[in-house]
């Protein structure tokens, strides 16, 4: 679905105009072929997940699940294709809510955390020691260099200067 705006029709009632990439258009029109007169739903599913403790061992672990509800019920009038329109609506705010789910809907992508961690405070302390450590052996190689440099230089200036 590429857009999905709220307008009214022209006997002043509210509707939903919708409108599919040529792929989309293509597999409505396919779909709508055989089932003029029949019932559409458009159907809302969200990707979630929840916790669960094993009874067994008492870990606990992450559990995937979709979450499924009709938002709309159509009766299909015509063949469908690219561009299309839900009518029969109660109100503008209902038009206005079901294109908002619908737009919603086309640019959802499900996301699951793989790992979720907690970090203590010893290990931000064991952070924080290593930092401070590396910033002293820096200064400490940082100094050891510079003395060695300042030292060849001026060896070669009081031999370059006796020539």
């Amino acid at each position: 679905m590429s857009d999905a705006r709220s307008s009214f029709d022209e006997n002043g009632q509210p509707q939903v105009n919708i409108s599919l990439d040529a792929s989309g258009g293509r597999r409505m029109s396919d779909v709508t072929k055989t089932s003029v007169g029949r019932r559409m739903a458009v159907v809302f599913i969200e990707n979630r997940s929840r916790t669960e403790i094993d009874p067994a061992t008492g870990e606990s672990k992450q559990v995937r699940f979709k979450e499924e509800g009709i938002i709309s019920l159509a009766t299909i009038q015509a063949v469908l294709g690219n561009q299309f329109r839900i009518t029969g609506l109660d109100s503008a705010r209902e038009s206005s809510e079901l294109a908002l789910l619908l737009r919603a809907g086309a640019l959802a992508a499900p996301i699951y955390f793989v790992e979720e961690r907690t970090i203590g405070p010893s290990l931000g302390a064991e952070n924080i020691r290593a930092g401070l450590n590396s910033v002293l052996i820096g200064f400490g190689l940082g100094d050891a260099l510079y003395d060695r440099v300042l030292s060849g230089l001026r060896n070669h200036r009081q031999y370059g200067a006796c020539l």
